[in-house]
């Protein structure tokens, strides 16, 4: 399961992972005002052109914060 931080707080994500059985990766706290700079720079030529591109660019930069569930 991905969310992004902003919206998931660590004992959000953490409680979400245990009841899901899933593991979360909560992505960065910062992914509008990333996301609003790479849809400028891609409007202006300066990042690629489709969306896995820009995704990489993101995965490359940031590290997503992994929460595994726990067993009760």
């Amino acid at each position: 399961m991905r969310t992004l931080r902003a919206g998931c707080p660590e004992l959000l994500c953490q409680r979400t992972a245990d009841r899901a059985g899933l593991t979360v990766l909560a992505g960065p706290v910062e992914a509008t005002a990333i996301g609003n700079v790479l849809v400028q720079a891609r409007a202006q030529g300066f990042a690629g052109r489709d969306l896995e591109s820009l995704r990489s660019l993101v995965a490359a930069a940031f590290m997503p914060v992994r929460y595994e569930p726990r067993a009760n």
